[in-house]
Parts: structure tokens; C-alpha cells; sequence
């Protein structure tokens, strides 16, 4: 049996010397992290079954300088007017708006989270007659006072993000500001928060991310 050459023993016990200078005797020694995951905090509505009402929706309109809403058109901090959708504001006219909205107050919260006030707002029950000029825009009395607020949906045991109202046009905690949410087309029961800025609602710790066969791939999975 030939042996190698010596020169060839020798070159690769340089290089075998080399490798072990720069790669050392193995692998990097793993280092663990602990992992404590959020608070999942799921929000549930809770309904005040002693406060509720209908709320015309077409009277008074955003057009009017001030808006005022009496007492029969409103609902704690809530208030709907007839809204400018391009056409001008039609006052209480039947023909070209959505009416009589039924609205229920309650409160949005889960886990730790302090309870915040919200209002159900169900679809229209009397529709227009000939097309929708005008539409139902929400008024909030805005209780941050003159700071940026936001308007949140509730779905799906969160809230979601649907208006921004600038502190320049909050008009105070005890008037009624237009938040540009308008109601006047949805098809369902939907329940709306206003809060500052500054008091922003939990997110959720764990979402269901869409596109992965029938189930959907949550960030709780291994695998995507």
C-alpha cells in the first residue's frame, strides 16, 4: 500500500491546525431566550339594556352652522346627522337620505382593560325613496376635549381603526363633533368607540394571517 506523499501530510495538518484557529472545535454554544408571550385580550360589547333609542338620521345636517341636536336626537355621547355627500345636505327629506337608526350604548372591554363606552348603531329601517344623496355621518361628544381622537369599529373582539378627528376640529368635550363615519349604508349592527390618541385600545396578540389552505396561518404556528 503507497503512502502519501510527506509534503501532502504536511499541508493538511496546516490546514487542519488553521481550521481549528477559525472554526475552533465546533459549533457556537446556543443561547436561549425566555418567551413570554402578551396578554391575548379579547374586547366584548356589553349592552346597557336601559339605554337605547331611534335616532332620526336625517335631521339636523352636517351643513347646518352649528349642528344642534335636541335631546330626541341623541343618545349619551352620540349623535347621527344627515351628511353633504357631494349633492348638498337634503334636511329631513325622505326622498334622497336613509332614517330612523336604532342605537343601543354599552360599554367595550376585556381582560385588565378599563371599560369604554360604545354605541351599537343598526342599519336604517326606513329608506330613501328615489337615491342616496345624502348620508348619516356620526357626532360624538369627544370626552379627550380639544386632542386628536379616534374612531374604532368593534370586530371580532377588537377594534379597529376607521376615522381620525384633529384636535383643531374638536368643538369640547360637551359639544357634538363630526367624526366622518358614515352610517347610512351598513348592512349590520355595528358598534363604535371613540377614544384620545393618547388612550389607544389593546391589539391583539394573536391574529389569523390569510392564504394558507382552508384554516389560515396564525402567528401561533410553526409553519406558514
Amino acid at each position: 500500500m503507497a503512502h502519501p506523499p510527506f509534503s501532502w501530510l504536511l499541508m493538511l495538518t496546516i490546514a487542519a491546525q488553521h481550521a481549528f484557529q477559525v472554526f475552533g472545535t465546533g459549533l457556537p454554544n446556543v443561547v436561549a431566550f425566555p418567551f413570554v408571550p402578551d396578554e391575548n385580550v379579547i374586547l366584548t360589547f356589553t349592552k346597557d339594556s336601559s339605554a337605547s333609542k331611534v335616532l332620526n338620521g336625517r335631521t339636523p345636517v352636517e351643513c347646518d352652522d352649528p349642528v344642534v341636536f335636541t335631546e330626541e336626537q341623541q343618545l349619551g355621547d352620540l349623535a347621527i346627522a344627515g351628511s353633504n355627500r357631494g349633492q348638498g345636505c337634503f334636511n329631513n327629506d325622505a326622498r334622497y337620505g336613509n332614517a330612523d337608526f336604532a342605537v343601543q350604548s354599552g360599554t367595550v372591554s376585556g381582560g385588565s382593560i378599563a371599560a369604554m363606552a360604545a354605541y351599537e348603531v343598526s342599519p336604517p329601517t326606513t329608506a330613501f325613496t328615489d337615491f342616496a344623496a345624502t348620508g348619516n355621518v356620526l357626532f360624538f361628544k369627544l370626552q379627550g376635549g380639544a386632542v386628536d381622537h379616534k374612531v374604532y369599529r368593534f370586530q371580532d373582539g377588537t377594534l379597529v381603526e376607521v376615522a381620525h378627528v384633529a384636535a383643531s376640529d374638536v368643538n369640547g368635550a360637551d359639544q357634538f363633533t363630526n367624526s366622518g363615519v358614515d352610517v347610512g349604508r351598513i348592512t349590520e349592527k355595528t358598534v363604535y368607540v371613540a377614544l384620545p390618541v393618547s388612550q389607544p385600545p389593546p391589539q391583539p396578540a394573536r391574529v389569523t394571517l390569510p392564504g394558507h389552505g382552508d384554516e389560515g396561518a396564525t402567528v401561533c404556528k410553526s409553519t406558514y
